[in-house]
């Protein structure tokens, strides 16, 4: 007999999915709701591979060195499974991620894309939690990260959902909503993010406004240096990326007219969500660097609800 793993069982591979995205997946998860069951069923599959892989570099009781192996590792096994190597069952997470990929056609190179923006994350020294260095340097590396870590989780997203021309005209609108998504993301992790090392913001954006990384950390935010005029400073740039992110949104409303009816309704729960999270960052002010702004369930219940209306709008 072979010696060979035996295949793994796909049922409970995506039922072990469904399960991590309902527990993990606290905005995504509520939009899923809207697809009919074997889409929501495919989507909780990319969530866990995605979910997986973001935990493999982002895991702060693990050294950085095993990290680093390990996110290196999760992308050979991905590659292996790619090329249609069999997977390992105690893998299940990856498993039913690659019959996904195999039935919706989703192009290899997109899930090698976001292991690469979380590999990007551990590139190079590291900052001391506490002493927050910024990551990018120019808004541009700022896009391509986006892209790595957001905007190819939204590619390979359409291919489930179904999408008309992913190489033409929809592409840009799809890429500005995942910055949209991200740089949301980034607004609301500003003070947790630095409080680890990490500034997302550009330090040419931060040097526009006078502001030194350690600034973002909250902490004492009444007695931080300068006074009124670092806060006024904190105020005019969070502004400042609230506006532009809404500009990123705008960017992405033509999307909808490529998706399918299912497609329309997940993407409006979506975008709804996340733009309900950019209005309570903005609303907050300053006060984002003092608490984690949230969206209320009812508030994600009217996004389902209207994303629900929208798969049958004409």
């Amino acid at each position: 007999m072979s010696g060979a793993a035996p295949p793994p069982n796909l049922d409970a591979a995506f039922a072990d999915c469904t399960r991590l995205a309902r527990r993990t997946g606290k905005n995504f998860y509520w939009s899923f709701l809207t697809l009919p069951a074997d889409q929501r069923r495919d989507m909780g599959a990319l969530y866990a591979f995605m979910r997986v892989t973001d935990d493999l570099g982002d895991d702060p009781d693990e050294p950085l060195d095993r990290r680093r192996w390990a996110i290196e590792d999760w992308r050979s096994r991905t590659e292996a499974a790619l090329r249609g190597d069999s997977v390992d069952p105690s893998v299940a997470y990856l498993a039913a991620f690659m019959d996904v990929v195999r039935r919706r056609g989703i192009p290899v190179h997109l899930p090698l894309d976001v292991i690469d923006g979380v590999a990007a994350d551990l590139a190079g020294p590291q900052a001391a939690p506490g002493e927050p260095r910024t990551f990018f340097e120019t808004a541009a590396q700022r896009d391509d990260y986006c892209y790595h870590v957001a905007g190819a989780v939204g590619l390979c997203c359409l291919h489930v959902w179904g999408c008309e021309q992913l190489d033409g005209t929809a592409r840009e609108p799809a890429l500005a909503c995942g910055r949209a998504f991200q740089r949301t993301n980034i607004l609301r992790d500003l003070a947790e993010d630095a409080a680890t090392g990490r500034v997302y913001l550009p330090a040419e954006r931060l040097a526009q406004f006078g502001v030194e990384p350690a600034d973002l950390l909250g902490n004492g935010l009444d007695e931080i240096r300068d006074g009124e005029a670092i806060r006024h400073r904190l105020e005019r740039l969070l502004r400042c990326e609230v506006e532009e992110v809404r500009h990123e949104y705008d960017r992405a409303k033509p999307l909808f007219a490529h998706v399918s009816p299912h497609g329309r309704g997940v993407l409006h729960a979506m975008t709804r969500i996340y733009g309900d999270l950019l209005n309570q960052a903005e609303h907050a002010g300053i006060d984002v660097l003092r608490r984690r702004v949230r969206v209320p369930a009812w508030r994600k219940a009217a996004a389902v609800a209207g994303g629900f209306a929208e798969r049958w709008r004409p």
